[in-house]
C-alpha cells in the first residue's frame, strides 16, 4: 500500500495539473490519475478555443490517431510532437500520390477513350462500299478484322484444353458407399 501511494503522491508532484501534451492544432490532453489503487487513469481533452465539440463529435474534426489511441489507453504513453509531425508528412505525400494517380489514371481513360473513338471511325470507314473506299489503310484493317473473325469463330480441337462439352450443365453424381477392407 505504501508504494501505490508514494507513486500516486509522486505523479502529483511531477505534474501537479495532469497537462501531458498538446497536438498540431492546438488541443490539449491531460491525465488525471486515480485515487483507487488498481484503477486506469482518466485520460481527457481540452479542445482548442474556437472549435465546438460538436465538430469532433459528428466527424467533421477529427483528433490525430496516436492521441485517440492514447486516450482510449490502447497506447501506453503519449506521443511525441515529433512523431505527429512525421505522421503528418506521411499523410501529406500519400495525399500528393493519390493525386498524381488519379491524374495519371484521368489521362490513361481520355487516351482510351481517343482510341475507342479512333476505332469507331476506323470501323465506320470499312462499312462504307468498295468504291467510295480511298484509304488503303482502312483495306488492310478490313483484312485484319476478317480474319481475327475467322480465328474466333474456328473452333477448338477436342484435345485442345479450351474445348468445351455442347452441354455445359451439370451432371448428376451419386457418391459411392465406402467398401471395407480386411
Amino acid at each position: 500500500m505504501s508504494s501505490s501511494l508514494f507513486a500516486r503522491i509522486w505523479r502529483r508532484i511531477r505534474s501537479p495539473t495532469g497537462y501531458v501534451g498538446k497536438d498540431l492544432e492546438g488541443n490539449r490532453y491531460f491525465e488525471h490519475f486515480n485515487p483507487i489503487p488498481d484503477g486506469r487513469t482518466r485520460r481527457v481533452v481540452k479542445y482548442r478555443r474556437g472549435v465546438e465539440v460538436w465538430e469532433h463529435v459528428s466527424g467533421v474534426r477529427r483528433l490525430p490517431a496516436q492521441w485517440t489511441a492514447w486516450l482510449s489507453h490502447t497506447r501506453q504513453h503519449h506521443p511525441t510532437i515529433q512523431e505527429l509531425i512525421a505522421d503528418a508528412a506521411r499523410i501529406e505525400l500519400t495525399r500528393r500520390n493519390a493525386a498524381q494517380l488519379e491524374a495519371k489514371a484521368a489521362d490513361e481513360r481520355a487516351q482510351l477513350f481517343a482510341l475507342r473513338s479512333a476505332q469507331a471511325v476506323a470501323s465506320e470507314a470499312i462499312a462504307q462500299p468498295a468504291a467510295e473506299r480511298l484509304d488503303p489503310a482502312a483495306v488492310n484493317k478490313q483484312e485484319l478484322r476478317k480474319n481475327f473473325a475467322k480465328e474466333q469463330a474456328r473452333e477448338p480441337q477436342k484435345d485442345s484444353p479450351l474445348w468445351k462439352h455442347d452441354n455445359d450443365e451439370a451432371e448428376a453424381w451419386t457418391p459411392r458407399a465406402a467398401r471395407r477392407r480386411g
